[in-house]
This record gives structure tokens, C-alpha cells and sequence, in this order.
């Protein structure tokens, strides 16, 4: 879930943005592209109802694991929904789920994710689970962020580390001042994206900084040989796109895929200046107006986007406002793609969809 920063932070960019990731010729691969994307809905329970009880599902994370899909998201109190924390369910087709497991990861008062644990992104690596995911730093409404760790010998019983596994270090992560004044700074590592290579782990993630004096979402790249300590690429490896396109004022939330011919997928959320707009225009919204896109990379470093993007807008119902979150898995030729939308701006009636795709 990303609460919406834009509104009140980037609206001031106006068109320019940051400049586009370098595209490159897209090397061979056997699923580079997909067929059109056919929608199956909200997911949820028997009988259409949601996974979680309070009706608050978003970022969801899946892996296939044991013969069943398994899903961690995030949900909060419709009460409190600035204290966000991640959950437990598991499907065998992707549209039905059960076995939801409430509080599963959740925040620690007084630390890094003392005001919420979100974003989730769960790796399998050996005879254990890893979390790897968001944490807002308290007090509320402070919108700082780095991205924590945790371990499972079953994926629902957690142990976290007591420091972040992803802090920000580098000067394009640093959180910057929120005004003049800078009583607050707002920004770090975010939203991350987990891929277990042999005995390589690497990592995609958001950074909330600064270019100049504006603020900016950018996509970071890191590896590891323990998951513990990370080298980081030096530069963002995916940026906002160029004036005018969909994506023209942030780029964020990444989720990125393995493909079977070789290279990465990378899903992505992306908003436009119009988005940005439509923001303001309401008064401000829970979470930000945009879609999801994706790229493709033989690397992972250098990106080439897909001219069908955004690949899902916010276009359908419950996703009328926004839709993002992604996360996807290919098997067997076909890619499916999970999200989650908002119906307006202001709602907290957030629900995880559904998509598929012939990878061609």
C-alpha cells in the first residue's frame, strides 16, 4: 500500500519529471512478451467475500509452494489504517482463498516499523521462509521508510531482525525535508522485490529521495550471497518515463519475475501528471491514481518497457482509482498477475484482483 505522497509533494514537478530509464534493444527470450491481459476480478473467499475481514487487502506477494499458491498482504484496521501489517492466506487457483492467518507480521513499537509493516515480499531459500518488506517509521504520518527482514520455518510464524536489512545509504535513498522548515523528512528504501538465485539473493526496490529540490521515486537494485548484507547497484536502474507518457511522474513498487527463456520481468506501479492532477482535484486521496506497467530486462539493470504499457489501468470497478501492487508468476506459458485497486480516492475499501496472460 502506498499512501499518497504525490499529492501534496509532487505536484510541483509538473511536466518535465525525472529523466527516462535508457531503453536498449530487447535481447531474445522466450517469454518477452504476453497476449492480452484477461481480467478475472476481486479474489476473496467462497462465495466472492474478501480475504480479510476488514475488507483492507493490498501488495500482495505469491509464490507457488507444496502444490498450493500462498499469499502475504497487507491489511490494516479500518480504525487505525496507518498501522498496516502483513498477513496470510493460500489458494489453489489463484481466485479462491483460505486459511487466512491474521497479525502475522506486525509492526514493533519504538522501531524502524514501530508505525506499520507492509509491502511483504516472501522468498523460499533452503528450509525457510524470508520476508523481506516495508517499514514506516513512526510517528504516523512521518512517511519514512526502510525496508526490514524476517524468517519462517512455515510462513505464518515470523522472527524479525531488530535492524533494517535495507536502510538508506546512498544520496538518491536519503529522506529529504518535507518543508522549509524541515520539521519532517520524508523518503528512503521501500517496496521491495526479492528474487533466490542459487546462492545469489537479488533484490529491486523503491527509493523515496530527492532530484534537486524535488522529490522522487526510484527503482534500486542489490545483491547478496547471506540475504543479510547487500551490495547496492550505485545508480537507480528504473526511472520515471518521459514527459507526457503514463508514467512521466514516479515510478514505484516493482515486482520482478524470472523469466524461463532468461532475463526478468519487472511489473510496476507508474502515475502520470494527470494522475497527479486528479489528486489534487479530489483534495487530496489515500493513495495515489496510476497503473501498472512492465519491462523487460536480460539483466535486470538495463530495462526495455513494453509499448503496451500500462499493461493494467485503473479501469475496472473496485480498481477505478487506482490499481497497483503487483505481483506475478509464470508457469506452464501463461503469466498471472496479482494486484490490488481502489474504487476512489479517499476509500479504504482495498481489494487484491487478478489477471492472466499467454506469454508469447
Amino acid at each position: 500500500m502506498r499512501i499518497s505522497i504525490a499529492c501534496f509533494l509532487l505536484a510541483a514537478c509538473g511536466p518535465g519529471g525525472p529523466p527516462p530509464s535508457p531503453d536498449s534493444p530487447p535481447p531474445v527470450s522466450g517469454c518477452q512478451t504476453f497476449g492480452p491481459f484477461q481480467r478475472a476480478g476481486k479474489v476473496g473467499r467462497a462465495g466472492g467475500l474478501p480475504i480479510s475481514p476488514t475488507g483492507i487487502e493490498s501488495d500482495p506477494s505469491v509464490l507457488r509452494d507444496g502444490g498450493k499458491l500462498k499469499m502475504w498482504f497487507t491489511t490494516a484496521n479500518p480504525t487505525a489504517p496507518a498501522n498496516l501489517r502483513s498477513v496470510y492466506a493460500e489458494s489453489d487457483d489463484g481466485q479462491v482463498w483460505s486459511n487466512f492467518v491474521d497479525s502475522e507480521i506486525t509492526p514493533t513499537a519504538g522501531t524502524f516499523d514501530g508505525n506499520g509493516v507492509e509491502t511483504v515480499s516472501v522468498v523460499r531459500a533452503g528450509n525457510e521462509y524470508v520476508a523481506y518488506y516495508t517499514g514506516d517509521e513512526p510517528p504516523e504520518g512521518s512517511n519514512r521508510f526502510a525496508i526490514g527482514r524476517a524468517v519462517s520455518p512455515d510462513g505464518i510464524t515470523w522472527t524479525k531482525d531488530a535492524m533494517p536489512a535495507l536502510a538508506p545509504q546512498l544520496s538518491w535513498e536519503q529522506p529529504f525535508c518535507e518543508n522549509d522548515a524541515c520539521t519532517n523528512k520524508v523518503g528512503g528504501t521501500l517496496e521491495p522485490s526479492v528474487l533466490v538465485e542459487g546462492t545469489t539473493y537479488k533484490m529491486w526496490y523503491a527509493a523515496l529521495g530527492a532530484i534537486g529540490e524535488l522529490p522522487s521515486f526510484r527503482i534500486g537494485f542489490a545483491t547478496s550471497s547471506d540475504g543479510i548484507t547487500w551490495l547496492r547497484h550505485p545508480d537507480p536502474v528504473f526511472t520515471a518515463g518521459a514527459p507526457g507518457t503514463w508514467d512521466e511522474v514516479l515510478v514505484s513498487h516493482s515486482h520482478v519475475v524470472a523469466d524461463p527463456g532468461g532475463g526478468y520481468h519487472l511489473f510496476y506501479f507508474g502515475s502520470s501528471l494527470a494522475d497527479d492532477q486528479a489528486c489534487n482535484a479530489a483534495g487530496g486521496c489515500l493513495l495515489t491514481p496510476g497503473g501498472i506497467g512492465h519491462a523487460f530486462s536480460s539483466d535486470g539493470i538495463t530495462w526495455t518497457r513494453d509499448p503496451a504499457n500500462p499493461v493494467v489501468d485503473h479501469d475496472e470497478a473496485f480498481t477505478a482509482w487506482s490499481v497497483g501492487g503487483p505481483s506475478a508468476l509464470i508457469e506452464d506459458g501463461k503469466l498471472e498477475l496479482w494486484y490490488f485497486g481502489e474504487p476512489a480516492a479517499a476509500s479504504i475499501d482495498l481489494r487484491i484482483g487478478r489477471a492472466t496472460a499467454d506469454c508469447l
